[in-house]
């Protein structure tokens, strides 16, 4: 469906962002470029709070948790925050994903967006195509070429020059809209189409869609079980940390500083041996209650190992940006950053999932190996 296929480029966009960011060499540490400076280069930054007014003779990629782009660009622009505003003059392009995300200024080539609410001001001018995804879209500018938009509820107040393709729970046209070529919507009959037919040069047509995530609650329950897995992590790892200060930072350290193959390996040979080793004890009525307890640490370990990834992959790009060492306080905003990345990279279609999954046997070969070290060192002790 032509919808996945539009998310699928969103989290891509935002995949990018985050990837580029862990390898960046010329980024601000403090996320700040002032009106008056020039970048003859890439400009690259990820910090709590992001603002960029200066002018970037490259391409701009920007993640934080408040982001301000109002300088100019003359290449593309990669961005994602909880906030995020793009403005100012774009020569390239604008990918963008965030909570809020406001988008004004003038676009020389496309717009790819994704947010919880999602606007295109009414003094953006954009070239090209326009995509959009979110729960609450506003479209006020100019789109020079076509627009596509995915959504719960659209409002259109702007001018498309070219088609429309829209899919949303709500559609409405506000006075000053205009749809230059055809409006194509996606409705089961339910949604509601708000739109003058003198607003649409072309044809108006409607196509039917399968709306069994709407009726049924699944989309909601897909959101409230989100919000507990990542609490759940978190509060898995805060304890962790508590419980265990001196080995969580040994094993965050470990992972940032030695070699990512070998714990990978780790983690592959972890995952076929104890669970053989489980079902060796489980044969006889002696190894029965051992192997309750190894099934109960194996997946404590398992669930571990993501909240570890999340903090240890936060903690790796972060140390780029800004040099640091673990300390007594727990790395919230580290976690914060690193479980975003893994929930996006199980969301892209073929590679995600596997990244994922590599960056899982990374954490969880660390943990093993620490506990297999740690009890290397007890029994040279006996």
């Amino acid at each position: 469906m032509k919808s996945k296929k539009l998310a699928s480029y969103f989290l891509l966009a935002v995949f990018f962002v985050f990837s580029l960011a862990a390898l960046a060499i010329a980024a601000d540490e403090r996320g700040y470029l002032a009106k008056d400076r020039v970048i003859d280069d890439d400009f690259i930054a990820a910090s709590e709070s992001v603002d960029v007014g200066g002018t970037v003779n490259g391409d701009v990629i920007l993640a934080g948790g408040v982001v301000d782009f109002s300088g100019r660009s003359s290449g593309d622009i990669l961005a994602a925050g909880g906030n995020l505003r793009v403005s100012g003059q774009n020569d390239g392009n604008i990918r963008a994903a965030g909570g809020n995300v406001f988008i004004e200024g003038n676009v020389g080539k496309n717009v790819t967006a994704a947010g919880g609410n999602l606007s295109l001001g009414e003094n953006s001018n954009v070239s090209g195509n326009v995509y959009l995804a979110g729960g609450m879209v506003e479209i006020r500018g100019n789109i020079g070429k076509n627009l596509k938009v995915a959504g719960g509820s659209v409002i259109l107040k702007g001018v498309v020059k070219g088609n429309a393709e829209i899919m949303a729970e709500d559609i409405t046209a506000r006075p000053g809209a205009k749809i230059e070529g055809n409006l194509t919507y996606y409705s089961d009959g339910s949604k509601n189409l708000n739109i003058d037919n003198n607003l649409v040069a072309g044809e108006i047509i409607r196509k039917n869609i399968p709306v069994k995530n709407y009726r049924n609650g699944s989309s909601g329950a897909f959101l409230a079980s989100g919000i507990i897995g990542f609490f759940g992590f978190l509060l898995l790892a805060y304890v962790f940390y508590k419980l265990f200060p001196r080995g969580a930072r040994e094993i965050f350290g470990s992972l940032v500083e030695k070699g990512s193959w070998k714990m990978i390996a780790a983690g592959i040979l972890a995952l076929i041996l104890i669970p053989v080793s489980i079902v060796v004890l489980m044969i006889t009525i002696i190894g029965m209650p051992l192997a309750m307890v190894l099934v109960f640490v194996f997946i404590s370990a398992i669930l571990l190992a993501k909240a570890t990834a999340a903090i240890v992959l936060g903690f790796a790009i972060n140390k780029r940006l800004r040099p640091r060492e673990f300390s007594d306080s727990f790395p919230l905003m580290d976690f914060i950053l690193g479980y975003l990345i893994l929930e996006v990279l199980m969301l892209i279609p073929f590679l995600g999932p596997l990244f994922a999954f590599l960056i899982f046997l990374w954490a969880f070969g660390g943990l093993v190996k620490y506990a297999y070290d740690g009890f290397q060192k007890k029994q040279a002790k006996l």
